[in-house]
């Protein structure tokens, strides 16, 4: 059985999305300024008023930051831990709400990204159909070919109460790494060539208001979650 300790954590992404956020054409960089007054560790910032602005902190975590009139994205790149990240993506989501007038958010989402490492591509096929992630018999798989080259899965689901939506994907990936982006720093040894790959969007399917969004304690239970959940889709 596939343990949950066995994944590597290499991405997670939080983001809000708004309408009529308009008063960043006049706020963005007052915006900007506060951030940096309490996270002075971005060293690498891209003010644009059109096109959204980004920013991207390379210590204590590998984090990039972009807002928008019509959204905003913080995310965190194979992190060592989420504590600080959560804490981090609370205090933005707010500033940035407070200074574009947000009250209401159209969509919040919070998506993980986990990879388990394999031998090959044969192995994935095996563990795939262990797990009962598809059936296809042969005669139809060999109208096209003779194997998986690329066995994947994906697939949405929403509550009773159509109030929140997952698309779960599941893939065999093979890749190769090049050398990463500055201020990127990262152990190598989580960078998985061959792997599958388990990719899962949360997202609201209705309107949340500002005074009940979290998303420290959002992004807590999501990823208390996903590590009950995850293994289970490999049983």
């Amino acid at each position: 059985m596939i343990e949950f300790n066995q994944f590597v954590l290499e991405k997670v992404v939080f983001e809000v999305r708004y309408v009529r956020g308009y008063m960043y054409l006049d706020n963005s960089g007052k915006i900007l300024n506060s951030i940096l007054d309490k996270y002075s560790t971005f060293n690498v910032i891209s003010p644009d008023p059109v096109g959204g602005t980004i920013l991207i902190m390379g210590e204590p975590d590998n984090i990039v930051l972009k807002f928008t009139h019509d959204r905003s994205i913080v995310e965190i790149t194979y992190p060592d831990g989420l504590e600080f990240y959560r804490e981090l993506t609370n205090e933005i989501i707010s500033l940035i709400s407070k200074q574009l007038e947000i009250t209401t958010f159209t969509r919040v989402g919070n998506r993980f990204f986990y990879v388990f490492a394999i031998k090959d591509i044969k192995e994935a096929n095996e563990i795939f159909r262990a797990a009962g992630l598809f059936t296809i018999p042969e005669e139809k798989l060999s109208k096209f070919g003779k194997t998986f080259k690329e066995p994947a899965v994906r697939f949405v689901t929403a509550d009773e109460d159509e109030e929140i939506s997952y698309i779960v994907r599941v893939d065999a990936i093979s890749r190769v790494f090049g050398v990463p982006r500055k201020p990127l720093k990262l152990d190598s040894s989580k960078l998985i060539e061959t792997g599958i790959s388990v990719d899962i969007d949360y997202f609201t399917l209705k309107p949340v208001d500002l005074s009940m969004l979290n998303c420290d304690e959002l992004i807590k239970a999501n990823e208390r979650h996903l590590s009950k959940k995850i293994p289970e889709l490999f049983k």
